[in-house]
């Protein structure tokens, strides 16, 4: 196991990040980086995740923008990956929001782990388990944190860990 220190995680300095798993809640996620500024990459197995993450994305648009829309900001500056590497590829930050199925968080935050930059952040959306259940086998388990919404996560702007360092630091 190796460990990586981290400097303070700050996202003004992040461009891009990853939504692995694009159901509710990580359209969700990926809708909300959208209104702050980011670009996102999106991964999900679903043959129609793209056409499942616009119809999400367009149908939050209207309550994000009332919530307030950073000067970037734009609903369509996404692109949905078929390749787990390929969508973490570059990325500053990775929201991983799969089932809450132990054993599926478990090989989906191993296989991230080992080809996400060894200095991103990796959260994942969980309400049932901690993150010492899930990280048993990541490589570099010290990066990887508890990131989980209130719901529904398009209409409550707020995270149990992240989120409130950064609104403040896109804004």
């Amino acid at each position: 196991m190796s460990n990586v220190d981290f400097a303070p995680l700050n996202m003004n300095d992040i461009d891009t990040v990853a939504c692995v798993g694009i159901g509710t809640i990580g359209g969700g996620w990926a809708a909300y980086f959208l209104a702050q500024g980011y670009r996102v990459k999106a991964w999900d197995p679903a043959p129609d995740a793209e056409s499942k993450l616009r119809r999400l994305i367009d149908a939050a648009w209207p309550a994000l923008t009332k919530l307030g829309l950073a000067p970037n900001a734009s609903k369509d500056n996404f692109t949905v990956h078929s390749d787990l590497a390929e969508a973490v590829a570059g990325v500053g930050f990775v929201q991983e929001s799969a089932p809450e199925v132990l054993d599926l968080k478990r090989s989906l935050l191993t296989q991230i782990d080992s080809v996400t930059a060894q200095d991103v952040v990796i959260a994942s959306s969980t309400s049932g388990y901690g993150m010492t259940e899930m990280a048993t086998a990541a490589a570099n388990p010290s990066r990887l944190v508890v990131g989980h919404p209130f719901n529904p996560r398009t209409l409550f702007p707020w995270s149990r860990s992240l989120e409130a360092k950064i609104r403040r630091q896109r804004r």
